[in-house]
């Protein structure tokens, strides 16, 4: 009887160990799936959240003193000149053409011209080159 029950009790402690790698096996799998799905919900966009605050709330502070003009940049826009040329004219149905104009200095490059009419109907601005430097002009027309 003796031997019975130790073939017994072995039977019953392989079917332990059986069932406990089974179940190992099946949480492992289980565990890794459940990883798996928390991952790739973790990577998901959530909800747009509240606004935020940009300054507007509270009190307005004191306007702090006008600081002092800075150093000229790499443009050195300070050096720039602004110059206009007008022109009228009493015929109204010619054209009135302007004198060309270049820059005042050979160093110097016009990077801003354009024209307009006052109670004309149609302006064009000519471009020509002169010994190697720009010149414009302006010719309005109409009434």
């Amino acid at each position: 009887q003796n031997f019975l029950f130790n073939h017994q009790l072995q039977a019953a402690e392989q079917k332990i160990l059986s069932v406990g790698a089974t179940l190992q096996t099946e949480l492992s799998l289980l565990n890794s799936s459940v990883l798996a799905e928390l991952d790739l919900v973790s990577k998901m966009e959530g909800p747009q959240g509240p606004r935020g605050y940009n300054g507007s709330q509270g009190d307005k502070g004191e306007t702090g003193a006008d600081g002092s003009d800075g150093a000229s940049g790499v443009s050195k826009l300070n050096e720039c000149d602004y110059d206009s040329h007008f022109a009228t004219s009493g015929n109204f149905l010619g054209a009135t053409e302007l004198d060309w104009i270049r820059p005042s200095e050979a160093n110097h490059t016009m990077i801003g011209v354009h024209c307009t009419t006052e109670g004309g109907s149609y302006t064009e601005l000519e471009h020509r080159k002169v010994q190697d430097v720009s010149e414009y002009r302006c010719i309005c027309k109409g009434e």
